[in-house]
């Protein structure tokens, strides 16, 4: 036991030189290494910004859209179940296409942009189903109210089942909450969440597709001047 304490006692500075060198050495080494991590914090929290903000960017036109038909639809709503507002929109059936038209356009340029955000982004597939299944939902509503304006004998005055219109109208509103409530968590998932989907883009490109066609629909058919005039 002495010797072993003689030992330790004529290599102190050796001892003391190791521990004091590992020391030096660690603090460096651990400073870098908390400097990386907080590095790369800053970094993913800018990247999650970057794409909240573009996420945003292209699907807050189209809750813009959506909102900017909303005064259309009642429009078409009045027209099917007041006579008079009917006959004051068949004979200025021109005024209100200029009116409408460049909505409908601009409502088909955002769907056209977020489907091809949309359709490379894994993350996004909820809003894109989410937005095709208002879009359809909607659809529906608005071709039962043109029912009656697409006939010779009840362009004047037949009309639609109420109720019908009334369901139809309640259906499009939750699928309209629905969507709001999917872009709100696309927008803020985080970053890892989107990705390319190589073997899913065909599919929601059709969807994308879709889409498009139904706005140019009612645009062309749904609004259309051979609906309206006499």
């Amino acid at each position: 036991m002495l010797s072993l304490w003689n030992w330790l006692v004529s290599h102190i500075d050796i001892i003391g030189a190791f521990f004091g060198g590992a020391v030096v050495v660690g603090v460096p080494a651990l400073l870098t290494l908390r400097g990386q991590r907080e590095a790369r914090r800053l970094a993913d929290e800018r990247n999650r910004l970057e794409l909240k903000a573009q996420r945003r960017q292209f699907c807050v036109p189209l809750l813009v859209s959506i909102h900017e038909l909303a005064p259309v639809m009642a429009e078409l709503r009045k027209a099917h179940d007041d006579l008079w507002a009917r006959q004051e929109l068949i004979f200025q059936a021109d005024s209100y296409l200029k009116r409408v038209n460049p909505l409908f356009k601009a409502t088909h340029g955002r769907a056209a942009v977020a489907g091809s955000e949309l359709s490379i982004d894994l993350a996004g597939q909820k809003v894109m189903d989410a937005y095709v299944a208002y879009l359809k939902a909607q659809d529906e509503y608005v071709q039962a109210m043109l029912q009656p304006l697409r006939k010779v004998h009840t362009r004047f005055f037949g009309k639609a089942d109420i109720s019908v219109l009334d369901e139809l109208a309640k259906k499009a509103n939750d699928k309209l909450t629905a969507l709001e409530e999917a872009v709100r968590v696309y927008v803020d998932s985080s970053p890892d969440a989107g990705q390319l989907v190589r073997n899913g883009r065909l599919g929601t490109s059709l969807s994308a597709r879709w889409m498009s066609q139904v706005v140019q629909r009612w645009r062309k058919s749904g609004t259309g001047p051979e609906l309206v005039k006499p």
